[in-house]
């Protein structure tokens, strides 16, 4: 069967090897999400790019900022590249109640930082959403953690874009990439995609 890839066009410039990030001063992130945000990074260097902290929030290839956007709940996060900037930015709720991998869930409402990261990043270097619920690219966050990129659907499509090797699995999903994307708090629910944002209704049923 003939291989079908992916297409992505990158919003860095050609010459790029290494994207930096950096978080937005204003939201005084602490050291240990810092580390956070660093091992994750470390965790998508399947692609051919390296990733370092900026020295400055102006001069950094991919901006992260912390954001109200609909209160506790609903989005959490979202992702977007900017083409004509060359800047991607990913957003983070500021209402949520985020727990760090030394944190346990405590209550309803919980939403681990990590998980939610690695999705964002995902879609900055090209990723769109997947199907398979176990891969870090679902829109939906569920309460348990996914710390690191095991599935074999994440690492499938994330080779057919950088061109690397990895070991045989399925893929499910497709990624044209530039689009603005947002990934949605677990729970019981009913959800869609409108202009490229996922929304989530919460429920029981």
């Amino acid at each position: 069967m003939e291989e079908i890839k992916i297409s992505f066009k990158p919003w860095w410039g050609a010459d790029k090897k290494e994207l930096t990030y950096a978080f937005n001063p204003e939201n005084n992130v602490t050291n240990e999400i810092k580390s956070l945000v660093k091992s994750v990074f470390e965790n998508w260097s399947i692609t051919t790019l390296k990733f370092k902290e900026a020295t400055t929030f102006n001069d950094s290839d991919i901006n992260i900022v912390f954001v109200r956007i609909d209160g506790i709940g609903g989005f959490v996060g979202g992702a977007d590249s900017n083409y004509s900037s060359h800047i991607g930015t990913i957003y983070l709720d500021s209402d949520e109640q985020w727990i760090l991998p030394s944190d346990n869930f405590n209550k309803d409402g919980d939403v681990d930082l990590e998980s939610v990261v690695m999705h964002e990043v995902g879609h900055v270097l090209g990723l769109e959403h997947s199907s398979v619920e176990e891969a870090i690219m679902y829109p939906i966050v569920l309460q348990e953690k996914k710390t690191k990129i095991v599935n074999q659907d994440d690492l499938q499509k994330i080779s057919e874009i950088y061109n690397v090797k990895v070991n045989n699995g399925s893929s499910s999903s497709h990624s044209n990439g530039g689009d603005v994307a947002c990934c949605g708090w677990r729970g019981h629910i009913v959800y869609g995609l409108v202009s490229g944002f996922i929304f989530v209704v919460l429920g029981i049923f």
